[in-house]
């Protein structure tokens, strides 16, 4: 004799699974932001006691300095990922070594080793982004010569400029 499961229950398995499933993920990502949280409290709380410090300081120096009166200069927040040139000569190594067309897709590939499929979509697209704008200025002081994609899922092709022999 065999034993159908009635429709009911297993909309409630499968919906109790699910949300199993969600508050999991919603625990570790929980955890991972207060990590992050208590990081940042701690660089906080260390910026704030270097300030302190440093003020303290100005004030015992023969030549008063108000510290009220010193502007605030900005942290750069997003910082580069290559030293200066160093993301030019990559993807100038990577050209030409492909003797032919490229997409930025495939460039990135071959210089970082990141995918779409094995790395984070917003890293990706982030790295994707400043090779992109680097290759386009490239374009721009003719190091390299762009072959604007055909329609909108197509993607813009990059090479080496070609010699006229």
């Amino acid at each position: 004799m065999t034993w159908r499961t009635p429709s009911s229950l297993k909309w409630l398995i499968v919906n109790y699974s699910r949300l199993q499933g969600e508050v999991m993920l919603l625990e570790r990502q929980s955890a991972e932001s207060d990590r992050q949280a208590a990081e940042h409290r701690r660089l906080w709380e260390d910026a704030k006691r270097n300030l302190q410090a440093i003020e303290c300081t100005l004030g015992m120096h023969e030549i008063k300095v108000d510290p009220e009166d010193i502007e605030q200069v900005q942290p750069h927040v997003n910082k580069p990922m290559y030293r200066h040139g160093a993301m030019t000569r990559k993807i100038l190594t990577t050209l030409k070594s492909a003797q032919g067309w490229m997409s930025t897709g495939d460039v990135v590939r071959h210089v970082t080793g990141h995918t779409y499929e094995n790395t984070d979509h917003e890293l990706y697209e982030k790295i994707r982004r400043s090779f992109r704008n680097r290759m386009r200025a490239m374009v721009a002081k003719g190091q390299v010569e762009r072959q604007p994609s055909g329609g909108y899922r197509e993607h813009t092709l990059w090479r080496l400029p070609q010699r006229d022999d």
